[in-house]
Order: structure tokens, then C-alpha cells, then sequence
């Protein structure tokens, strides 16, 4: 199809986004024009934010009108080195010499514009290798070093289990979600399969209840606090051993970024009381540690009960949630929220991806924003919850201003994902949220909630995840 007909066609698809309430999440980034010495053009722009294709239209010396095809008029169908390119050696230019464009980009399937684009020729410039590539001062950081816009900063598609980017979280769960869980580094909870990272829970101990009410528990190689109830635990009276087993890996010691567009290709784990964990977290806890005061930006998230309500509403696997967390109250939770009519979203595979800048966290799945979160008028630190604390908060978006790292695992239960007064499958949810026998009330009602566990199923799946600078 030629590039006007194709503007055409997507321009109309974007209108009726527009109109459908949805708005295009994409600018067209700045581009890089060069004239090359001794002769030759090159006019690029970053390989981010699924780019699919890049037309380049120019005239020299001479006006080019919106739409026009113009002296130059060229695809590009594939980037080179982390940019999208377009170069031609036999273009000779002379300081002086006005190129005036304009850019069609295609992403994720619509079509976006950079019209009214002139460039005048000062230098000459020495394109020393034809794959160079253009650094733009990004405001994304990476472990604390500067980065190139648009630059692709982390990559990992599960060939294998790279234990020096990602490593296992060894403990029993806590403070403040309280899960029914204790996460270790075994095989059976996660493992590299088919060139996805795959994380299943499994009971602790499926054929002796004695250990639950009665054993104890030490977590070998435990990463949690030494000699802390992180590491070990002894059963007594309704304090039970955590019933299940899961896995959640991290790169907090190899990879951390501050501002970036994340995308994760994965499946979401199916089975009552399951919930997939991908987050990114807060690497020093900057601004506090208590009750997630330095936040958590929640990737993605969609409960594993297929049939969970609560006052009708459906809360279940077909109900995606994202967002920001900050703090435990209800006034500074931020969430957004999608709902898939034809399927669960552990039924297959997803994109979810987050775009986070200075201004605010911008969530998206398979293309489409779902929410945004913005800070208020004077920054999240100035909320009333916020007000004694010491430490002073940056910025406005604060405390979304510092390093956070990824976080890929399955939870169980717990006290913040299920509301009460839910139902799954008709049956009540048989803990109560902050009640300090709810671990206890949760085993008990096994034989209601392990028969929808399924190998496969219950199983979060990831496909790939990819960082890229903004």
C-alpha cells in the first residue's frame, strides 16, 4: 500500500479512537537530521515504543505541503542500532541548504504525523560508520548512569534463567500483605520452559496437614532478615505454617531505572486465590519502607479466580488492574481498570506496558491506555498522610522519582488483593482481611480452592521483558 493511502487509512483509525474515548499515547519524538560529509542525508528517531514503520517525505530548498510525497519518499521497514534510519550517501548538500519533511510513524497498528519539519544545513558532518549511532540525552537513568533516548536498556526473552540478572526472593511472606506463601529458589516453583519463565505455586506439603499445624519451617539460603520470622517459623496453636510454596524473582541487585517504558509479554496464573505479581519496585525505599510510603507501580494484575464477585460487580480473571500503589489507604490508591468480555487473561497472552515520564505512569495493554496516574497539585507529598514524614519529597511525582527494579511472581491470598465480602464460585472468601487467624481460615477451606489449581494454568508465564529509555 503507498504511504498516502496507508496515512489515510490509519488517520481515520486514529479518529476513531479518538471517539471512542481512547487517546493515542505516542509523539512522535524528535528526529536527528544530519548531512553527511562528503555528501549524503540521514534523518533517524529512536526504536521505541513498538515502532512497526517509519516514512520519511522531503523536498529541498522548496516547500513540502502536508500529505505531499516529495523529492524524497521512502519506507523504512526495519531499525538499525536502537534507531529508525533513513540514509542516502548520493544527496549532496551545502550549508545553507533547507530540507524541509515531514514523518509518518506507525505504531502498534495506528499511524501518527510530524508535519512542518525544516532542517537548514550549517556543517558538514563525518559519518565515520554507517551504524553509528546518535546518543539524545535521556532523562531515564539506569543504575545510576545516563542513557540515550529511545535506547533499548534491558532485554531478556528466557533463553535460560540468568541467576546474575535475576534473582529469587528466599523467605516467608510479611508485612504488609501478610500472604499465605513462602517463596523459595526451587525448580518445581520456577523454571525456564520453552523460552518462557514460568512460576507455579504448589502446597507446602500436600499429604501431611501435621506439618502445617504443627512443624517448622527454615528457608535454606533465606535472603530475608537473618534470625527474623522471615526466615523461620514454628506452628503453634492457629499460627500455622504458610500453606503454600510459590516463587518471585527480582533484578534489584543488576537492573534498576527511573522513568522508561516497560513491556512484559505474559500469561496471567488461574486458580482461587492466586494473583499474578509484576511490579516494579522501589529500590532503596527512599522515602520510607513502611506500608509502600516509596510506592510500587503495578505492571499488571488480574485476581486467579475465574468467578469471583463482590455486590455483583465481577473482580475475577477477566478484570485487569493497574496502577500505582502509595500507602494502604484508599484516598491515595490509584488504580485503573480494563475488562476483557471474550476471555480470561489467563487464557492467553498479553502486552501490558507502562510509560513513565516526569509528568506521570501512563498503563497500556495490547495497545490500548487504560489509565494514567498524575499527582495532585503539589506532589503526593503533600497529602495529609504524608505530613510527618522527614524526608523531603523531590518532586511532584515523588515518590515515582527514583530507581525501581522488576518483580515477576505469583501470591497467595493475603490481606490487601481480595476484598471482603467476595465469592468465588458461591463459596465466601473464608478469611477476613487483618484478622490474625486468616492464614488458618484459608487452609482450612482447601478442599474449595485446590481442585481449581491446575499445573498449567496456575502457572504465571512470561514471554519477555523489555526496558527502553525515553
Amino acid at each position: 500500500m503507498e504511504t498516502r493511502a496507508l496515512v489515510l487509512l490509519l488517520s481515520l483509525l486514529l479518529r476513531l479512537r479518538l471517539a471512542a474515548g481512547l487517546s493515542p499515547f505516542y509523539d512522535v519524538p524528535e528526529p536527528v537530521v544530519e548531512a553527511l560529509k562528503p555528501r549524503g542525508l540521514r534523518i533517524s528517531i529512536p526504536d521505541d515504543l513498538g515502532v512497526e514503520l517509519m516514512a520519511v517525505h522531503a523536498n529541498m530548498n522548496k516547500p513540502i505541503a502536508p500529505l505531499e510525497a516529495g523529492q524524497i519518499s521512502v519506507d523504512i521497514l526495519k531499525p538499525k542500532g536502537g534507531r529508525w534510519v533513513y540514509e542516502d550517501r548520493r544527496v549532496r548538500l551545502r550549508p545553507g541548504d533547507v530540507i524541509n519533511y515531514w514523518l509518518y510513524v506507525q505504531v502498534d497498528g495506528l499511524g501518527y504525523r510530524l508535519d512542518d519539519q525544516s532542517f537548514v544545513v550549517k556543517d558538514l558532518v563525518d559519518p565515520r560508520s554507517g551504524n553509528s549511532q546518535i546518543c539524545v540525552p535521556s532523562d531515564t537513568m539506569v543504575n545510576g548512569m545516563p542513557t540515550c533516548k529511545g535506547q533499548l536498556i534491558f532485554e531478556e526473552n528466557f533463553s535460560t534463567l540468568n541467576q546474575s540478572i535475576w534473582q529469587h526472593s528466599v523467605q516467608l511472606a510479611g508485612s504488609p500483605d501478610y500472604q499465605f506463601v513462602v517463596y523459595t529458589e526451587s525448580p518445581e516453583n520456577s523454571v525456564v520452559r520453552d523460552d518462557k519463565l514460568i512460576i507455579t505455586p504448589t502446597l507446602l506439603s500436600s499429604n501431611n496437614s501435621d506439618y502445617i499445624y504443627y512443624g517448622k519451617l527454615s528457608v535454606p539460603r533465606c535472603t530475608g532478615l537473618p534470625n527474623s520470622a522471615e526466615c523461620s517459623k514454628a506452628a503453634a496453636a492457629w499460627s500455622i505454617l504458610p500453606p503454600v510454596q510459590s516463587a518471585k524473582l527480582h533484578t534489584k541487585h543488576s537492573f534498576s531505572f527511573v522513568y522508561g517504558v516497560i513491556e512484559i509479554r505474559a500469561k496471567m496464573p488461574v486458580g482461587d486465590w492466586l494473583f499474578p505479581e509484576i511490579w516494579l519496585e522501589p529500590k532503596e525505599n527512599y522515602y520510607g519502607h513502611r506500608n509502600y510510603q516509596s510506592g510500587q507501580i503495578r505492571i499488571a494484575m488480574a485476581r486467579g479466580n475465574e468467578d469471583l464477585t463482590k455486590d455483583g460487580a465481577q473482580l475475577g480473571n477477566n478484570l485487569l488492574e493497574a496502577g500505582c500503589r502509595l500507602g494502604l489507604t484508599s484516598k491515595i490508591r490509584n488504580e485503573m481498570y480494563t475488562k476483557s468480555n471474550w476471555a480470561p487473561f489467563g487464557s492467553d497472552f498479553h502486552v501490558y506496558k507502562v510509560i513513565w515520564d516526569k509528568e506521570q505512569l501512563v498503563f497500556v495493554v495490547d495497545g490500548m491506555e487504560i489509565g494514567r496516574v498524575q499527582p495532585p497539585i503539589g506532589g503526593f507529598g503533600g497529602l495529609q498522610e504524608f505530613s510527618s514524614t522527614t524526608v523531603p519529597w523531590k518532586s511532584t511525582l515523588a515518590p515515582f522519582d527514583r530507581e525501581f527494579y522488576i518483580t515477576l511472581g505469583v501470591g497467595v491470598g493475603g490481606h490487601l488483593e481480595f476484598p471482603d465480602g467476595c465469592f468465588s464460585h458461591k463459596h465466601p472468601k473464608p478469611w477476613t482481611n487483618r484478622e490474625t487467624k486468616s492464614m488458618l481460615h484459608f487452609y482450612k477451606d482447601l478442599n474449595n480452592w485446590y481442585p481449581t489449581w491446575d499445573f498449567q494454568k496456575s502457572a504465571l508465564a512470561v514471554d519477555y521483558v523489555k526496558v527502553w529509555a525515553m
